[in-house]
């Protein structure tokens, strides 16, 4: 199987790796806000919804930790 230059290529990172994105001046005070983290490792975004009122959180990781070589995945980044 012939590998293309772009598949060698090590992803280029963003020039932010880390966003918060707030509600709008006329949201309601209920209105999550979203932070985004990149992952370098698997060139991929985490994002972190949190409920302003009740403090809640929920994280929406597209991969995971992925291990190509073992073919598994793993919480290591998340779980800080």
């Amino acid at each position: 199987m012939a590998t293309t230059a772009a598949a060698k290529r090590k992803p280029t990172p963003p020039l932010v790796p880390f966003r918060t994105h707030s509600p709008q001046p006329n949201a309601s005070k209920d209105t999550p806000l979203t932070h985004v983290f990149f992952h370098q490792p698997t060139s991929t975004w985490t994002y972190l919804v949190v409920c302003p009122t009740t403090r809640k959180a929920a994280v929406i990781d597209s991969v995971l930790d992925f291990d190509p070589v073992t073919n598994t995945v793993s919480t290591e980044t998340a779980d800080g």
